[in-house]
């Protein structure tokens, strides 16, 4: 629990120091003070979104006025389908993963059934075998397509192993693409969509006579105080 608390400690100190170089770009380029806008200039500072940063820059060094028109462009570009794109790359490449694990079973399916016949065959025939040479060439038979089988088999092994860490790394991507799509990009912190999913969510395994719950809202609107008093890195908090 103490390990979490300084952890998130820290991720909200980062996210106010960063915050602290955001506005003062933010004013000297006139640009409106919109959450839009804060989420732009937050990742171009810590240079988390590819091509984002870049793409800012050659606006800077063309003396680009930094309208409604350019910000709604940087935004559409580079955050507000930033995440669909990775969650659907994502389900592609699950896709092709599963897709080949079934073309591999379905061909290692198709061996087994063929070496289920060849044993077969063996069965009927090593009765009828009339000399030594004609058991010899059916053992051959057999021991051939029981080693084709047996690297099948392995390659299934290998396939599905390669595959595995396929679905790990991916599950990892995921995660990541859920984390962005739930958190604010300002501060680190749950944003108003996974709330309202954790409210329903609460509210669905919820009882009012058994295992009643409660939200408790607390709003600081004394902002101008506590940065007076504590300071910006607190009202930032």
């Amino acid at each position: 629990m103490l390990q979490t608390s300084i952890k998130n400690e820290s991720g909200v100190n980062q996210s106010a120091e960063t915050l602290r170089l955001v506005l003062p770009l933010m004013t000297r380029h006139k640009i409106p003070a919109t959450p839009e806008n804060y989420a732009i200039w937050f990742h171009y500072v810590t240079n988390d979104r590819p091509g984002l940063t870049e793409y800012i820059d050659r606006l800077l060094e063309r003396k680009t006025p930094f309208t409604e028109e350019v910000n709604e462009h940087i935004h559409q570009q580079f955050l507000s389908e930033c995440d669909l794109r990775q969650a659907e790359q994502v389900r592609k490449e699950i896709a092709s993963a599963l897709a080949e694990a079934t073309t591999a079973l379905r061909h290692t399916g198709s061996e087994a059934d063929h070496y289920r016949k060849v044993l077969g065959r063996f069965d009927k025939t090593c009765g009828t075998a009339e000399t030594v040479d004609d058991i010899y060439s059916l053992l051959n038979t057999v021991l051939e397509e029981t080693h084709n089988m047996q690297e099948s088999m392995e390659r299934l092994q290998q396939d599905f192993i390669a595959k595995s860490k396929d679905m790990d790394r991916l599950k990892q991507e995921l995660d990541q693409v859920r984390k962005q799509a739930s958190t604010d990009a300002l501060t680190g912190l749950y944003n108003r969509t996974t709330f309202f999913d954790s409210l329903e969510a609460v509210d669905a395994e919820s009882d009012p006579f058994i295992n009643p719950y409660c939200v408790v809202m607390i709003d600081i609107d004394h902002f101008k105080r506590v940065n007076d008093t504590f300071g910006h890195l607190v009202g930032d908090k």
